[in-house]
C-alpha cells in the first residue's frame, strides 16, 4: 500500500506542476526579501505550506483515513459538519477584523533604528562604538 502513495505523488502531473509552484515561491521568497515587498516572503511560505497539504491529499486520496476506509465513509454526521461550519463562519471573520485593527493601532509606534556599524569611516570611532554597546544593551534589555 506504500508505494501506491508513492506512485500517485510520481504521476507526471502531479509532480510537474508542484515542483514549478515550488520553484516560485522560493523564488518569491527570496526575491521579498531583495524588494520592498513586505508581504511577499510571507505569502511565499504560505504557498509552500497549503501545497505541502494539498499533496499529501493528492497522495493519500481517496483512502485519507486509514487504508480501505474512503473519506465518505469516515465523514462525520451532517450536524457535526453544520456546527463545524457555524463556528468558522464565526471565527474567520473576527479574526479578519481582529488582526487589522490591531496592526492598524500599532501603526505609527515603531520607529525603525538605524545604526552604522562601519566604524573605520569615523573620524573617533570610540564615542561611535560606546553609543553602539549602549544601544545594544538597551535593545536587548541590560543597562
Amino acid at each position: 500500500m506504500a508505494g501506491d502513495y508513492a506512485h500517485r505523488l510520481l504521476d507526471p502531473l502531479i509532480w510537474i506542476p508542484a515542483s514549478i509552484l515550488v520553484i516560485a515561491l522560493l523564488i518569491g521568497f527570496i526575491l521579498g526579501f531583495r524588494s520592498r515587498g513586505e508581504y511577499l516572503p510571507l505569502f511565499a511560505v504560505l504557498g509552500i505550506f497549503v501545497l505541502a497539504f494539498v499533496l499529501m491529499i493528492a497522495a493519500l486520496y481517496p483512502l485519507i483515513i486509514p487504508p480501505h476506509l474512503t473519506s465518505q465513509a469516515a465523514a462525520s454526521s451532517p450536524t457535526s459538519q453544520i456546527f463545524m461550519l457555524v463556528g468558522f463562519a464565526v471565527l474567520i471573520p473576527v479574526t479578519l477584523i481582529d488582526t487589522p485593527t490591531a496592526l492598524a493601532s500599532l501603526a505609527g509606534r515603531f520607529v525603525p533604528l538605524v545604526v552604522d556599524c562601519n566604524l573605520s569611516t569615523l573620524a573617533n570611532p570610540i564615542p561611535a562604538y560606546r553609543t553602539m554597546q549602549a544601544l545594544h544593551g538597551v535593545l536587548v534589555g541590560k543597562r
